[in-house]
């Protein structure tokens, strides 16, 4: 393969066996054409690495302000920033209660999903396969994004 050395790695629940070059390269380029990066600095969002304790990224609505964990791989990151754009564009502020806190994690999470899974692309993978994990790896979105998506 050009680009690196050869590498074969069994994904997700399948026997399936999937040739990759490189962890966050798909082997097909991902047709959706939604960047988060761009679309929180089109809303006048800043995104500045900080580590935090808990969180992957943390909204702060009122200095108009993403924080993200330093060294999150490509997808991690693409999808972590496209959730808190969607809290951001939701007006989202934390809540202290737990049913409200998932119900805006849930939204925020299903309205990424949407913006970064082009269902013509998943409906093809599923065709070539049973396996989540390829249809995650090759839509480059987390395990969560995805499910949101199947489940919305």
């Amino acid at each position: 393969m050009a680009g690196g050395r050869e590498r074969l790695r069994g994904v997700g629940r399948s026997s399936e066996i999937a040739r990759l070059d490189n962890r966050d390269r798909p082997r097909r380029p991902h047709s959706v054409t939604y960047d988060p990066e761009q679309h929180a600095a089109d809303l006048g969002l800043r995104i500045e690495p900080r580590a935090l304790r808990t969180d992957i990224a943390l909204l702060v609505p009122d200095a108009r302000l993403i924080l993200v964990r330093p060294r999150l791989s490509q997808t991690v990151r693409r999808c972590v920033i496209a959730h808190e754009v969607q809290h951001y564009l939701a007006g989202d502020r934390r809540i202290p209660t737990i049913h409200g806190t998932l119900k805006q994690e849930s939204r925020a999470n299903r309205a990424a999903a949407r913006r970064l899974i082009d269902p013509n692309a998943l409906f093809q993978l599923q065709q070539e396969t049973e396996d989540p994990g390829v249809w995650a790896f090759e839509l480059q979105v987390t395990g969560d994004i995805l499910m949101a998506y199947l489940t919305a």
